[in-house]
């Protein structure tokens, strides 16, 4: 979703586990920042037909976020440790929050595994370069894919054992 007010813009991102019945309906940004492991494949986890009850810790979730830090000096992917920026938590308040104060996230087409998904952020023109000047920067998937799901917390202690 993009809106544009007043000579301003910003694109808003939902979580994946809301939209996608399966792991292999992954946006096109998405796909291509992102390794994401055998998507075609058969998954053991549940991603998609969730109902907002289901959200386990809506203080500590991330529901939609910014892909960029619009505010401060510069800006950076949402991903990049240092940003720090406002998103809206499933319990409709929207904290100031760190990124490298959240858990890496997951891979959720391998639930039990304990790595993390990784996103090779390559900017388009229209968007902020990477914080190194390098053509590539590599993030951990962060709330972009909590580790748990619907069901998992991206502040405080990550939840595992979350089917």
């Amino acid at each position: 979703m993009r809106i544009r007010l007043c000579g301003f813009s910003a694109l808003f991102s939902s979580l994946h586990a809301l939209h996608c019945e399966n792991a292999s309906c992954l946006d096109s940004q998405l796909m291509r920042s992102c390794v994401c492991p055998a998507t075609s494949a058969p998954s053991p986890s549940k991603i998609g037909n969730v109902r907002l009850d289901q959200v386990t810790f809506p203080s500590l979730k991330v529901h939609m976020f910014d892909t960029f830090r619009r505010h401060g000096r510069r800006q950076l992917f949402f991903a990049h440790p240092d940003t720090v920026q406002p998103v809206l938590q499933f319990d409709s308040s929207v904290p100031d929050r760190r990124t490298k104060d959240v858990g890496y996230g997951w891979q959720p087409n391998f639930p039990a595994s304990p790595a993390s998904t990784s996103i090779f952020y390559t900017p388009y023109q229209y968007e902020p370069p990477t914080s190194n000047r390098a053509t590539t920067e590599i993030f951990f998937g962060r709330y972009r894919w909590t580790r748990g799901g619907i069901r998992g917390s991206d502040y405080g202690n990550e939840v595992s054992g979350v089917p």
